[in-house]
């Protein structure tokens, strides 16, 4: 059964635990069920449907989390959802926010 582990060191803490992909799910499905209504809020506020929507991109390591993008492609569509710079596009944003403040 494929799994990550949680390891998290300091002074009086070591801990490693592994963690199946169903228990990660569990741990984040209220999480993962309030960003999906976060999402349909958003649609909802620009009285948008879906299927008005080009591309949704994928960025940043939880958008790697395989159930978010599952729900991503389930309300949008699989051909919407994209990935683009996953670990970079993030820190660009960051840094065309910062220019644009200085």
């Amino acid at each position: 059964m494929p799994f990550a582990t949680i390891a998290l060191q300091e002074e009086e803490l070591d801990l490693w635990q592994p963690v199946t992909r169903s228990q990660f799910e569990a741990l984040i499905a209220e999480d993962q069920a309030r960003i999906e209504a976060c999402v349909l809020d958003t649609l909802g506020q620009a009285a948008l449907a879906p299927g008005q929507i080009d591309a949704v991109v994928r960025t940043g390591g939880s958008s790697q989390v395989p159930c978010l993008g599952a729900m991503l492609e389930r309300i949008f569509g699989p051909s919407k959802v994209v990935q683009h710079e996953v670990f970079r596009g993030v820190a660009a944003g960051l840094a065309i926010r910062a220019a644009e403040l200085s």
